[in-house]
């Protein structure tokens, strides 16, 4: 939420340019805290901004890291967390959107980037890529998104949720797609393994999966 832009000029030792566009991001400007709220919600292990601006008193007391958190969200956990915000946001712009009189900021076409509209198709596993790679595709469309698939024979395995590191996944190897255990359902990746912890078929007879099979 914004009230209005910090006035301060770049810092000496910060290129102009870049400064245009940190200066409004908390994470970022110190000033910008007095003018835009945030707010940090927790779907990764751990931060991979290390700004340092991150305070965890009001959710652990005990721990004041930056990037650490209590608990890990799935998207729909987040999206939900997130649901009570947009709702008092709008409620704040409510009455100036129906009058017409909200503030706007048009868009610079010159700085705008586009990307095509997501497709079924993008939800498929590629096992050559690294663990951590279909791990963030799992992650990103899961419940209550599409979910990510691979098609075994007619029927589909749709993967609803992965760990990268578990005692199933340690120091296993092989080729990318080969089922490397049953139970836990473990599958070699383009870097190591990925085990899958929830996983569900869909249009057709559930396929028997065996280790040294390639899906």
């Amino acid at each position: 939420a914004r009230t209005k832009s910090p006035k301060s000029s770049a810092p000496s030792d910060i290129a102009p340019e870049l400064w245009e566009r940190i200066k409004d991001h908390p994470c970022y400007s110190e000033e910008a805290h007095h003018y835009f709220a945030r707010m940090h919600v927790a779907v990764a292990p751990a931060c991979n901004i290390q700004c340092n601006y991150c305070n965890r008193k009001y959710d652990c007391a005990n721990e004041s890291r930056p990037g650490v958190v209590s608990e890990k969200l799935t998207p729909e956990q987040a999206f939900r967390k997130v649901l009570p915000c947009a709702r008092a946001v709008l409620a704040r712009q409510i009455d100036a959107l129906l009058a017409g009189a909200a503030q706007e900021t048009p868009q610079d076409e010159a700085q705008a980037n586009y990307f095509s509209g997501r497709k079924p198709e993008d939800g498929r596993i590629i096992w050559t890529q690294t663990s951590r790679q279909i791990f963030n595709l799992i992650r990103a469309v899961t419940d209550p998104y599409p979910g990510a698939f691979v098609d075994v024979g007619p029927a589909r395995l749709m993967v609803w949720w992965a760990e990268t590191d578990s005692p199933a996944t340690r120091g296993r190897t092989g080729a990318p797609g080969e089922v490397l255990s049953v139970a836990p359902l473990v599958v070699a990746t383009g870097d190591g393994a990925l085990e899958l912890t929830k996983t569900e078929w869909r249009g057709g007879v559930a396929a028997e999966l065996r280790v040294g099979q390639v899906v």
